[in-house]
């Protein structure tokens, strides 16, 4: 330890020498009394004799991070959640954490940055996004032997309510479908398949014939289309595994009549038609960008709602208000208040209310795990649980019973 002539203390740390044979050292600096200065002494030497000791680098945690976006970030995450990242590190915690040193950025600066992205307007939930960024950020830093410790661990965030999730029942579910059928809706086969798999919108728009086994009467869901500033591009599906998934002999069919009239429109076009074996292709054959497919989704619904408010007047005009017909006309606005995503949200519901298998449901969705699963669609079962819990009770009654009858004994 040596002193300062401005007040302040030097420690040097030794680390060895490099491939030349010249000492490496580290000069770290602290300021405060000769007292206070001992015991951060004493903590180093600590450190180095747990083997705990870092480096003590100049990075920033803007420089840091952009470091991190380029080496792990970019070939490790999807084009569309590499761009979330970076915009979460370009616009949120770049521009007020980013002059700080990184082995100084401390718990209460983060919750100070968290409380003004509050303050902004930013909702709960887009702030826990914003802390799992940086979170995953430190954690690299901290296996890299960057920093310490992960201080992202040690700071409070705000609470976020989980999203409320829409889900049709079966008797809905076949109205929605009357509807798109009825109205001649190209996107009648895509609902069928998004409500009898469970597959999400980029795996939809991705899935090609190869992966369809008529005979099996399986889907293989192997990709997933994606929309970045590169343009669209397939990407692994999320969790990056492949899975097989069932479908009903009915979807069979309608696949079967749908690839046939493909076939027609392919011949129809010739040259013009570039082939990607696509089972939902845009009209010259390549892939439908997903956000202009949701886009078309809800153009539809906006048009059946309309219309379905100009019958209900028009009965009501007529006299025929309350009438079977009126009311089903009222029925559509609320019928079509849903996104495309909650179809998978409308199977999962459906097949766990039913009873299937929580492990098979949680394979069909591509769920990580079936606790996942269970912590998303638990609150679909609550009659399940008191089912459960009324069978147990008949267990146990059963058992005193037998117990009775035999006067007691074990």
């Amino acid at each position: 330890m040596r002193d300062r002539k401005n007040g302040s203390f030097q420690f040097v740390i030794s680390k060895g020498f490099d491939a030349d044979g010249n000492r490496q050292r580290d000069y770290v600096e602290f300021r405060g009394t000769r007292t206070d200065a001992k015991k951060a002494l004493t903590k180093l030497q600590s450190e180095c004799d747990r083997g705990e000791y870092v480096t003590r680098t100049q990075y920033t945690l803007a420089e840091y991070l952009q470091e991190w976006l380029q080496v792990r970030c970019r070939a490790n995450l999807s084009g569309t959640t590499f761009e979330r990242y970076e915009g979460v590190v370009n616009n949120h915690l770049a521009p007020t954490l980013g002059p700080t040193k990184l082995q100084a950025l401390a718990p209460l600066q983060i919750e100070k940055l968290y409380g003004a992205l509050i303050e902004r307007g930013l909702s709960p939930q887009t702030v826990l996004y914003v802390h799992r960024v940086l979170h995953s950020a430190l954690g690299w830093a901290k296996r890299k032997n960057i920093v310490v410790r992960n201080v992202a661990d040690n700071v409070d965030t705000p609470r976020a309510k989980r999203q409320q999730m829409t889900a049709l029942d079966e008797d809905q579910t076949a109205a929605v479908l009357d509807i798109l059928e009825s109205a001649g809706s190209d996107l009648f086969l895509p609902a069928l398949i998004a409500i009898s798999t469970g597959v999400r919108r980029g795996e939809l728009l991705a899935l090609k014939w190869v992966d369809i086994d008529f005979d099996a009467l399986t889907l293989t869901v192997s990709r997933s289309l994606q929309e970045t500033r590169e343009g669209l591009t397939f990407k692994t599906p999320k969790n990056g595994t492949t899975r097989i998934v069932g479908i009903p002999q009915g979807l069979a069919g309608e696949l079967r009549a749908h690839r046939k009239i493909q076939a027609e429109h392919r011949l129809a076009l010739g040259h013009a038609y570039k082939d990607e074996g696509l089972v939902f292709p845009a009209l010259a054959g390549g892939p439908i960008n997903p956000h202009a497919f949701s886009r078309k989704f809800d153009r539809f619904k906006t048009r059946q709602v309309e219309t379905a408010r100009d019958t209900a007047q028009k009965l009501e005009d007529q006299g025929l208000k309350g009438s079977a017909e009126h009311a089903a006309a009222l029925a559509v606005e609320g019928l079509l208040a849903f996104r495309w995503h909650d179809w998978r949200h409308s199977y999962a519901s459906q097949q766990l209310r039913a009873g299937e298998q929580v492990l098979v449901v949680s394979k069909a969705l591509g769920h990580a795990t079936t606790a996942f699963t269970m912590d998303v669609y638990g609150h679909v079962l609550p009659g399940e649980q008191k089912a459960a819990a009324d069978r147990h009770g008949e267990r146990i009654a059963a058992a005193r019973e037998r117990r009775q009858a035999v006067g007691g004994a074990l």
